[in-house]
């Protein structure tokens, strides 16, 4: 708790906290700082996302199956672009408003154009 105690004392938006497997520990957590807490790699007996959200829970790492997946699948669309597969024949991409919001395309533009015009 002094550990984490510190760290809400030097100003950071959060903690990051891995591999929490009881709801106590959490419990002790979140009543000792007010800050917003993220958590990975938790055990099964802390799937209750009611539950977490009451103890400042904001964001939930639910595992690296996510992360597999999107890495599998990048895998998959270079492999087949290797084999002879035009980039514009891939299967399964993502529309252009969805990569604009990922990609946040409007704040890079509204960046591009603050930095140029400052010139």
């Amino acid at each position: 708790m002094r550990r984490f105690k510190a760290y809400e004392a030097t100003g950071v938006d959060a903690l990051f906290i891995p591999g929490m497997k009881k709801r106590e520990d959490l419990d002790a957590i979140a009543a000792a700082v007010k800050l917003a807490i993220a958590i990975g790699g938790v055990g099964e007996k802390l799937y209750d996302e009611a539950w977490l959200a009451g103890r400042k829970v904001r964001v939930y790492a639910k595992g690296h199956e996510p992360f597999a997946a999107a890495a599998q699948a990048m895998y998959d669309a270079i492999k087949t672009v290797s084999d002879g597969t035009p980039p514009k024949e891939l299967k399964n991409l993502a529309s252009p408003d969805l990569m604009a919001k990922l990609t946040r395309g409007a704040d890079y533009d509204a960046f591009a154009k603050d930095f140029l015009d400052a010139r």
